[in-house]
């Protein structure tokens, strides 16, 4: 999950067709990159919808769902929980993977000291998110409530042009975190995904193919990821609307 990739493209049919929106969901995604909380793509004027998963490598296990929502503008969004217990001069940290960063990745962490609580760990944490000038240019934010770190962040990361021409699409401002501990630390961090809009695919996605979407219209959809494994397993998510 290391190439920038447009958020959608949007394509019409010879002589006055039906229009058609084709999006990845989700792109070479490998077990590191789980929990993945995809981008929500707009999809409105799609009357009727398929996603297709396929895979590479062994796949022993898999689970996804398409979530849609109504909602305007809706942002993306991680949770992390620092939990455990509090050791001085542990590294608790937190690594964005997104390619529209300057190297791909950065690390924001925590040297703890004097014996700090989990709650000011994550406020702390929180505070040097929201102090990098990297992550604050893709949209990426965090809020701190007791030793919880809300994650937002949008899903275009850079605009140009016309979200609607096919020509310039805005790119994907995909996002996926990962632990960033020192060796033997007693912290621990817990990355979830977000909950927000209602499960297209109740049943879970669990294996290669494809798989209608229903209802439909919904104003946005995204797929998030929980499960993912076998030897050098990566998997792909594409949708595929149609008016």
């Amino acid at each position: 999950m290391d190439q920038i990739t447009p958020l959608a493209a949007y394509r019409s049919a010879p002589f006055g067709g039906p229009f058609s929106i084709q999006a990845w969901l989700a792109r070479d995604l490998a077990a590191a990159d789980l929990p993945f909380e995809g981008l929500w793509v707009p999809a409105g004027w799609a009357k009727s919808a398929t996603v297709e998963l396929t895979g590479s490598g062994t796949l022993s296990s898999i689970q996804a769902d398409v979530w849609g929502t109504n909602q305007l503008d809706p942002q993306n969004t991680y949770t992390v929980t620092v939990g455990g217990s509090e050791t001085d001069g542990d590294d608790v940290g937190i690594t964005f993977n997104n390619p529209l960063l300057p190297g791909g990745s950065k690390t924001k962490s925590v040297h703890t000291a004097g014996g700090q609580s989990l709650n000011s760990i994550a406020a702390a944490l929180g505070a040097l998110i929201n102090a990098d000038v990297d992550l604050a240019g893709l949209g990426i934010r965090a809020a701190v409530v007791n030793a919880v770190i809300t994650i937002t962040w949008p899903s275009l990361g850079q605009f140009q042009g016309n979200a609607n021409a096919a020509a310039s699409p805005p790119a994907a401002n995909t996002l996926s975190l990962a632990k960033a501990l020192s060796g033997g630390a007693t912290e621990t961090l817990t990355i979830a995904a977000g909950t927000d809009g209602t499960n297209l695919t109740a049943s879970h996605l669990t294996a290669v193919g494809l798989t209608a979407l229903t209802p439909a219209p919904v104003g946005y959809v995204k797929v998030r990821w929980t499960t993912l494994t076998g030897s050098g397993a990566l998997c792909s998510l594409a949708y595929q609307g149609t008016a």
